[in-house]
């Protein structure tokens, strides 16, 4: 596991992991089998040991539909990270920003926080604890949000996908994260 880069923010700390190996998804029994389940365990497998200097390449060359990292070129499409990360182009095309009806996550709230007014942002000690870390875990390796005191609705879908409650197309949602990334940088 790599060491935290912390950056300061207006609203708390952002502290950035990336992990390198699969101990936090490995030591966790429930969210080994919850990346296995939803075939994200050879995902994770597949970015061990990542390079600092091929992810900058990449993201400096990357063009919304294809990149060019050394002599390399190649699309960079749903149906291609599908293809390399081996998860299948199935379930619904969810990502970030669309809003979720209260049914969708009053299951993984403690029922003290249930049916409140819960918008985009909730606090992590409303979670269940067996969630939180399947939410933490979710953070570090496909949202790469550094703050963990809090969590968005973009985890609670993310979480329905990795209880099985409503299955998302994963290749679909890293391709507009990828997206997203690049429209910002």
């Amino acid at each position: 596991m790599s060491t935290p880069n912390k950056k300061w923010h207006k609203g708390e700390d952002i502290v950035r992991f990336e992990p390198q190996d699969l101990a936090l998804t490995k030591s966790n029994p429930v969210i080994r089998v919850a990346f296995e389940k939803t075939w994200c365990i050879r995902f994770c497998e597949k970015i061990q040991g990542w390079s600092f200097q091929l992810t900058k390449e990449f993201a400096l060359n990357f063009t919304r539909l294809d990149v060019k990292v050394g002599e390399f070129s190649f699309p960079v499409l749903d149906v291609t990270i599908s293809a390399t990360t081996e998860i299948p182009l199935e379930g619904e095309q969810l990502f970030k920003g669309m809003t979720l009806d209260i049914i969708n996550y009053n299951d993984f709230l403690k029922p003290k926080c249930r049916n409140k007014e819960n918008g985009a942002i909730l606090q992590r000690e409303y979670l269940f604890e067996y969630y939180s870390n399947i939410i933490n875990v979710t953070s570090r390796y496909l949202t790469c949000e550094g703050r963990f005191g809090r969590f968005y609705q973009c985890h609670i879908r993310l979480l329905t996908h990795f209880t099985s409650k409503i299955p998302l197309s994963l290749p679909f949602y890293l391709f507009r994260s990828i997206n997203k990334m690049a429209d910002k940088f």
